[in-house]
């Protein structure tokens, strides 16, 4: 089914759910194809191609609410799946709070080509695919003797979602993903087996990073594992890698979203307004960069995407919340979730920025752990490169670092100017100063 052929199907399933006794439908057809191939030690592991399509619908019935998907999207069968989830519906409780977006959200919808597929993919042989993997792999064995294992991974994704609301809208989202990946196993002096990698994913082919560079990356972060080991506990400054950022960070910007605040599960509840952070800091969500990994025009209700300031010389400006979690707090809704979130960067490199620091540890990965979404605290286990007098000693692990969100942001004191382009949370390096680590 193309695109037409959904749009139909959705028209059909609207006039179909109204005539059954609806008040109103959100649908939605979605279909991918997705590949993926992995190599070890010269053999294919992996080979793998998938393709489905699904429909989702949000049914509003005399007040009440329920969703309900399937994989079957034969009219014939589609119409007893109607009949039955608005059946089903009837006999649920109101919801006061369940509605579709107010149709002026819809408005204002940018006119842009993101980019976000690429058409070529589709095109790109299994000569070419595996040839690309090969060369992952015998890169990274030539790099270092040490090296005893090798995992090479292509994969590529083409999606295509058809959205219709019985309120006045219609939406097509197409988008594409392509990548590359090498995880990486070397046999130190020791006996240890540190393992490094890399995985970048590009909406289009002519993005992608070469296999060469994509092997070196992973087999670097190996050897940096080389020797790791604990230091004495301590409070020092903690340099954030721009690319290992996401699972500190991650918990600040989930505090955001309305279903946290309105369950009282968000230690940013009530400081919309206030300074959070030092006049550094400003984080802008963007989701119209062009062949952005989380780029839209609009969001998961319809909502026009809009360039927002989160956070702006340290003051927090907005909120992620969508019609539900705005009608139970009573405000009106934003969007209901980020897309491309950017922490605007600074002007020394991470080289420069290692310079600077008299004592510390470059965070390069986080491991286990967890947060606290209502008080803020946090507790995860790191590794890095421990730092003295502005020169890497040697590679840390089993550290634990720990604190309290709220205390972390107001600790920030540099921005690095190395932005990560290949998240959707793009930040660069980021210097706190008095963090926290238990070690020995």
């Amino acid at each position: 089914m193309k695109i037409d052929e959904y749009s139909k199907l959705l028209e059909w399933l609207e006039s179909r759910a109204k005539t059954l006794g609806a008040d109103a439908i959100k649908a939605v057809i979605g279909s991918n194809r997705q590949f993926n191939m992995s190599q070890r030690d010269g053999k294919i592991e992996t080979l793998k191609e998938s393709v489905q399509a699904s429909l989702y619908i949000e049914l509003f019935v005399n007040g009440k609410y329920s969703s309900h998907s399937t994989n079957d999207l034969r009219k014939s069968v589609l119409e007893g799946f109607l009949a039955n989830t608005v059946e089903m519906t009837r006999y649920l409780n109101k919801d006061e709070f369940r509605s579709l977006p107010d149709p002026k959200l819809y408005a204002g919808r940018e006119n842009l080509e993101l980019e976000l597929a690429d058409k070529s993919i589709d095109k790109i042989t299994m000569e070419q695919k595996r040839a690309w993997i090969d060369e992952v792999e015998k890169t990274a064995k030539s790099l270092d003797k040490r090296i005893i294992s090798v995992s090479a991974d292509y994969w590529d994704v083409n999606g295509l979602s058809v959205r219709r609301h019985s309120n006045g809208f219609f939406g097509v989202t197409e988008g594409t993903n392509i990548g590359l990946g090498a995880s990486v196993s070397l046999l130190d002096e020791n006996g240890k087996k540190p393992e490094g990698w890399r995985y970048i994913g590009m909406r289009h082919q002519s993005d992608l990073w070469k296999p060469a560079d994509i092997a070196a990356d992973a087999v670097k972060r190996a050897q940096q594992k080389v020797g790791a080991k604990k230091i004495p506990s301590g409070r020092m400054t903690m340099l954030l890698q721009n690319d290992s950022t996401g699972r500190l960070l991650y918990p600040i910007v989930s505090a955001l979203s309305g279903r946290n605040l309105q369950q009282d599960s968000s230690f940013l509840k009530g400081k919309l307004g206030e300074k959070i952070a030092p006049e550094i800091l400003t984080i802008i969500d963007d989701p119209l960069i062009v062949r952005g990994p989380s780029s839209r025009l609009f969001d998961g209700e319809g909502i026009a995407a809009k360039k927002r300031l989160v956070i702006e010389n340290g003051v927090l400006k907005t909120y992620f919340i969508d019609t539900y979690y705005a009608k139970k707090l009573g405000v009106e809704p934003t969007t209901g979730g980020t897309s491309n979130t950017i922490f605007q960067p600074g002007v020394k490199d991470q080289a420069t920025m290692i310079k600077d620091i008299e004592k510390g540890i470059l965070v390069t990965s986080f491991i286990g752990g967890n947060s606290n979404g209502a008080t803020g605290d946090y507790s995860y286990g790191v590794m890095g490169l421990y730092i003295e007098n502005g020169e890497i000693i040697h590679p840390v692990a089993e550290m634990n670092v720990s604190g309290n969100y709220l205390e972390l942001l107001m600790k920030l004191t540099e921005m690095g100017s190395d932005l990560n382009m290949y998240s959707g949370l793009r930040t660069p390096s980021m210097r706190f100063d008095d963090i926290d680590f238990a070690g020995l």
